[in-house]
């Protein structure tokens, strides 16, 4: 097993939300824009460098010479609103080849967090298996972190993530509530990114949510990151 230091962030920068569609039926007034409800780092990679690995990792990079693996880290964080819950939430990466027309040579290799019984904790190291599939998040602070909110205590499950993807060039990370949490504070999404050796890929990431207004309506919103292209766009693998 392989345990690696996650690249550090950069801070958060908050993303307006804008709905897809701003005059409803039934609404009183126009749907309007939702700022400062989520938020976006940096996204942060490392190339994967074997001189890091344990014997049996090495083992499978050599087998695979023809590839170059990335870890690639996005920080999200949600601010919950009593008022106007989230119903859920999305961030998504895709990945475009060089050649700019729609088709990618990049595959996530492995994500995390995988599923809604991961636990979402302030992760500071990564594992990985000897085929390089991430195994879990490694967290000096235990219990999940809830960003600038501490108005409500986690007493029995962290906020619900799925990852969805796997294998694919178009990943997405969803978000759910459960019974005891909303979907709110800071997580970090980890890949792996396999990419033919010598070439690059774009990662595109884009983020929205469905949000309960006035206790009433559920509308959708998506992420207004056109002014934003340091944290809407990643080349992988990153220069050395």
């Amino acid at each position: 097993m392989t345990t690696l230091d996650l690249p550090g962030d950069d801070g958060l920068i908050d993303v307006t939300l804008e709905p897809v569609q701003r005059d409803v039926l039934g609404a009183a007034d126009a749907v309007g824009d939702q700022p400062e409800r989520i938020a976006l780092g940096t996204p942060i990679g490392r190339l994967v460098d074997p001189a890091t690995l344990d014997d049996d990792a090495k083992s499978f990079l050599a087998g695979r010479t023809g590839s170059t693996f990335t870890l690639l880290k996005v920080t999200v964080g949600f601010v919950h609103q009593e008022e106007d819950p989230f119903e859920s939430a999305w961030v998504d990466v895709r990945f475009e080849g060089p050649g700019g027309d729609g088709t990618s040579n990049a595959t996530v290799w492995s994500m995390q967090p995988l599923s809604d019984s991961d636990p979402v904790n302030v992760a500071t190291k990564v594992t990985m298996d000897a085929s390089l599939k991430l195994t879990g998040l490694l967290s000096a602070v235990s219990g999940p972190s809830v960003g600038k909110e501490k108005d409500r205590s986690y007493v029995e499950e962290a906020v619900k993530v799925e990852a969805i993807g796997e294998g694919t060039a178009t990943p997405r990370w969803r978000f759910s509530p459960t019974v005891t949490s909303p979907i709110r504070g800071t997580h970090r999404l980890v890949a792996v990114v396999e990419t033919p050796a010598g070439a690059s890929a774009t990662a595109d990431i884009s983020v929205g949510a469905t949000i309960r207004l006035r206790k009433l309506k559920v509308f959708r919103y998506e992420g207004a990151l056109e002014q934003l292209p340091d944290v809407a766009h990643f080349v992988v693998p990153p220069s050395a």
